[in-house]
């Protein structure tokens, strides 16, 4: 499993695009006070949480959905507590199972209008926590989901595209002062994803935080914390791997030169 997704008794996914516009659902018969809602499925026996969600997307919106981030905490419905993928369509067969009747997407404010009309109290309040939680979500990484749209995997690395190791308990902050540029803003939250066994580093963008992998053992060295800065970003700070049997190294002024190295040269699509 490459997503951590938090225990729960359903998973769902968020689907959305570029624009600003998220996938709902209607219910057949409202079913339980629902006027639209999101795709949630309790999951099968043996089927892991990102395939779950991917399921409950694939049968309840006809769309084949590609995870990009997790929304934080369970959310309380009526019957489950649920955990929710955020997704982008990879591709829409359009077919849904007998369960939903219609499917609508909506900007964030239509969203609200529509997922207020459910009569459910609780699932209409678990529903309006997970817009908001997914329009925050949203303005971090507008722009990586136009690329993911323009160019697919090519265009924008995501978690899922390569197995990888959380951060240890033993890791170091070290501050960091980098300033980009809005192009190389862009070309940093793109990511780097290795097309050859010489290509040493996997990189995904997250949240404004660049999460540096070995490409070969999957460890986490860098979790880089970026602040938006006019129309470019800044780095502050970086949280750096001192598990010894993941990373060797010990140095934290080396350590900063290699990321201030690294980032630069992401920023320069010239990553290797």
């Amino acid at each position: 499993m490459t997503w951590i997704i938090p225990k729960a008794s359903a998973y769902g996914g968020i689907v959305l695009n570029a624009t600003g516009q998220v996938l709902l659902r209607e219910p057949a018969n409202h079913y339980d006070g629902y006027a639209w809602t999101f795709a949630k499925a309790r999951p099968a026996t043996d089927e892991q949480p990102e395939q779950t969600a991917r399921r409950a997307v694939r049968t309840e919106l006809g769309h084949d959905g590609k995870i990009v981030g997790v929304l934080p905490g369970l959310y309380q419905g009526g019957t489950t507590k649920a955990a929710f993928t955020l997704m982008v369509s990879d591709a829409a067969h359009g077919t849904t199972d007998d369960h939903t009747w219609n499917t609508c997407w909506a900007d964030f404010e239509h969203a609200r209008e529509l997922v207020s009309q459910t009569t459910n109290a609780v699932g209409r309040m678990r529903d309006l926590q997970i817009l908001e939680a997914t329009q925050h979500w949203f303005k971090s990484n507008r722009k990586g989901i136009a690329a993911f749209e323009a160019l697919g995997s090519k265009g924008w690395a995501v978690k899922g595209d390569w197995a990888t190791k959380e951060m240890p308990e033993q890791f170091v902050t070290l501050p960091m002062d980098m300033v980009f540029n809005a192009e190389e803003a862009d070309a940093i939250r793109t990511g780097f994803i290795p097309a050859a066994m010489e290509e040493k580093w996997f990189c995904y963008y997250v949240d404004n935080v660049l999460y540096q992998h070995r490409s070969w053992t999957g460890a986490m060295v860098d979790r880089i914390r970026f602040v938006e800065e006019g129309d470019g970003i800044r780095a502050v700070e970086a949280d750096v791997n001192r598990a010894p049997e993941q990373y060797a190294r010990a140095d934290d002024a080396a350590d900063v030169r290699r990321i201030e190295m690294l980032v630069g040269l992401l920023a320069k699509r010239s990553l290797s």
